[in-house]
């Protein structure tokens, strides 16, 4: 009997954008032992804002991932301290939803893990399921940019796609994917001119963010032109929801579309490494590796230096795939299954 091979929509993601990075990563199964910032940033938020959302402490899960940080970083490394950044933002988005969070929060971190062609599995992790009317879920997408991304990526996302469809093929009534993005970018602060009056030059920030910086200026906020200036303020700039309906069509042809990507993975993974080199390889975390190979130089010094076995290697794949299923304590109620 033929093992079942599972790839993620990352794995996917990969390989349509180069087959040697495929390769180092999802075959010889290798990471940098250092990972880019931008990476660490966007899960952090994702993780300190999950554990919000589940009614649990984010700031003692944040003193373990900010330890965590620190330990794998020199300070040199850290672009923009994330030690500052992820709380700052987390704090400010807590201030943001709180009264007006209209969701029913149903599960987090939920696995799935579903045949998409025969031998092929799709596995995944949803960041969240929530409901907005009590009948049907959406799959709930937790995303840190620079830059707010547009209706069409939102609506074309292969992961919310692959997402909704997981969740169809559990049996669910999937309404829509909710957006909640999160801009990555230390809100600015209050200041004063040199004759220490309040400055009122333009500041990309929040309505907490400049309330705090405001009394920490010693500031009283109550005062009528302080008020009316922090009424200025929003969170607009840093937040943004937006929700795209389940769409059967762009959903049907983008699902057919990963289906002949899984054979081509199925059928060439470890045999195709075309190296599709451009201004995206000045991002790669395998750049050195992949010049030193283009160089004709041997790699065995940088492999042993720079890389190392991947997380997600050094965990079996079955404990692994049990181990998620275990922590999976959510369960969606069958009141939002179809009745089909």
């Amino acid at each position: 009997m033929k093992k079942t091979k599972r790839v993620s929509n990352s794995e996917i993601q990969c390989w349509m954008q180069c087959k040697q990075k495929h390769f180092y990563q999802f075959v010889m199964k290798i990471e940098p032992k250092r990972k880019l910032f931008v990476f660490d940033r966007g899960d952090m938020i994702g993780q300190t804002v999950q554990e919000y959302n589940k009614g649990k402490s984010w700031k003692k899960l944040w003193k373990k991932l900010d330890a965590e940080y620190k330990s794998k970083t020199f300070i040199e490394e850290r672009e923009t301290d994330l030690s500052v950044l992820i709380p700052t933002l987390t704090e400010n988005y807590i201030a943001a939803y709180e009264d007006i969070d209209e969701f029913n929060y149903l599960a987090s971190e939920f696995y799935f893990d579903l045949q998409i062609i025969p031998g092929v599995n799709i596995e995944g992790n949803l960041d969240e399921v929530v409901s907005l009317d009590g009948k049907t879920i959406s799959n709930k997408e937790i995303k840190c940019y620079s830059v707010f991304p547009s209706i069409a990526f939102l609506t074309f996302n292969t992961q919310s796609i692959l997402y909704e469809w997981a969740l169809l093929q559990m049996g669910y009534k999937v309404k829509s994917t909710v957006w909640d993005i999160i801009k990555a970018k230390m809100p600015g602060e209050a200041k004063l001119t040199t004759k220490g009056l309040l400055s009122k030059s333009k500041v990309d920030s929040t309505y907490f963010q400049m309330e705090k910086s405001l009394k920490k200026l010693g500031l009283d906020i109550t005062d009528p032109e302080i008020a009316e200036y922090l009424e200025t303020f929003g969170y607009e700039s840093y937040f943004y929801r937006q929700e795209i309906p389940h769409n059967k069509t762009v959903s049907r042809n983008l699902i057919e579309e990963i289906k002949k990507i899984a054979i081509e993975i199925k059928m060439y993974s470890g045999i195709k490494k075309e190296k599709a080199i451009g201004y995206q390889c000045g991002r790669c975390e395998f750049r050195n590796l992949c010049q030193s190979e283009l160089q004709g130089v041997n790699t065995r010094s940088i492999l042993a230096i720079e890389y190392q076995e991947s997380e997600y290697a050094k965990r079996k794949d079955l404990n692994r795939r049990e181990k998620a299923k275990e922590k999976q304590k959510d369960v969606i109620p069958k009141s939002f299954k179809s009745k089909k």
